[in-house]
């Protein structure tokens, strides 16, 4: 009797941990999980296609107008599925500052590419436009993709400003620079 328990408890042990290795197995398919050293990828290629679409809110101007602090923003975002060239967007902004001496005038517009850092979770990277003075772009604007949101979902949500290149740590000049998404 205390051997078929103990074949019981074995194959109960055995039963659970099968149970665990097909659980881990059915993680979201939209994620990639294959870099260990970052966690899983939320944004893959194959899925920031979803993250086309039109964007509204606040933005803090970080190179162009650094007197103006805040402005009010329009995000575009073009993908088609899988194609890291068909990235592109169009940014227009108006200055909210009374300090900008072209306060409400002026809508500014501008072009260029996107893509995903995935390193310390998911930002979205607006690319400064083409510069034939230097070889390659440089990050203009970094948004933190809304990390509620799922891929599988269809869009996200949110995209809050995270300094220029996803490095000031969600500083407090930022909080409320958030471009929602419209449609």
């Amino acid at each position: 009797m205390r051997k078929t328990w103990i074949q019981l408890g074995g194959l109960a042990l055995l039963v659970v941990a099968a149970a665990c290795g097909a659980q881990e197995k059915a993680r979201n398919p939209n994620y990639d999980y294959h870099d260990p050293g970052y966690g899983p990828i939320k944004w893959p290629l194959r899925s920031q296609h979803l993250l086309a679409g039109h964007y509204s809110g606040l933005l803090q101007i970080e190179v162009e107008r650094t007197e103006c602090a805040s402005a009010r923003a329009e995000l575009w975002l073009e993908a088609a599925v899988g194609d890291q060239k068909s990235h592109r967007y169009t940014l227009k902004y108006t200055c909210l500052s009374v300090q900008d001496p072209k306060h409400h005038r002026e809508t500014v517009t501008l072009r260029s590419t996107w893509w995903v850092d995935e390193i310390a979770g998911s930002c979205l990277i607006l690319e400064a436009e083409p510069d034939p003075r230097f070889s390659y772009p440089s990050p203009l604007y970094g948004f933190r993709i809304d990390e509620t949101d799922n891929p599988k979902l269809g869009v996200a949500r949110l995209l809050s400003q995270d300094g220029a290149n996803y490095q000031s740590g969600g500083g407090p000049e930022y909080h409320d620079k958030i471009l929602k998404h419209v449609h």
